[in-house]
């Protein structure tokens, strides 16, 4: 497969120019840095917003007692807080994002948990995983594949550090808008639905 063949496998807002399939350098960094100075705000409605996919996508994961489960992009933590609570009392989860203001957040909520080694956050590459193959029973990942710009190798990864017989589960989301036309046809949607 040729450049056109492969631009379909990346995000839109990965690429430099049209026709252009190799990912902007730097983008991934600057993506993640982005959701620095909003994570206290993104937190307070991520619950309401996500929380019923938290907990399906924990469902599907049947994540139990004793689990070791690995979270990537796990943003302030709405998925991962589910997951430990399903995890107690003798697993532990790990959440990974490249945020470091979204995982200064999500450290914050749980301190018990952070003290007694239940729950740590890292920061971390989903494409470079840091982490031991077969390591984990269960890996969830929830609307952050799109923040991913090479997402074959990100999940890769996630089956690398899967126990046999582990439990994968990713949902897509919906990506940012970035060109002017679709942040007004965005904005409009959300402002109709938030009128109605």
């Amino acid at each position: 497969r040729g450049a056109a063949g492969d631009r379909g496998r990346l995000p839109l807002c990965c690429h430099g120019r049209a026709g252009d399939a190799r990912p902007v350098p730097g983008w991934k960094e600057r993506d993640a840095a982005s959701y620095d100075e909003v994570a206290v705000a993104y937190d307070r409605h991520i619950e309401r917003l996500a929380g019923p996919l938290a907990e399906s996508v924990c469902d599907l994961a049947t994540i139990r007692p004793g689990d070791r489960v690995l979270d990537v992009g796990c943003g302030t933590g709405v998925i991962t807080r589910r997951a430990l609570a399903r995890v107690r009392p003798s697993g532990c989860v790990l959440g990974v994002d490249l945020s470091e203001g979204m995982l200064a957040v999500a450290g914050a909520a749980e301190p018990g948990a952070m003290a007694d080694g239940t729950l740590r956050f890292e920061r971390m590459d989903a494409e470079r995983l840091e982490l031991e193959d077969a390591s984990f029973e269960a890996v969830i990942s929830m609307c952050a594949i799109l923040h991913f710009p090479d997402a074959p190798r990100a999940i890769q990864e996630m089956r690398r550090v899967l126990r046999p017989g582990g439990r994968l589960v990713v949902t897509y989301g919906s990506r940012r808008p970035h060109r002017l036309v679709d942040i007004a046809v965005h904005g409009g949607r959300w402002i109709g639905r938030a009128l109605t």
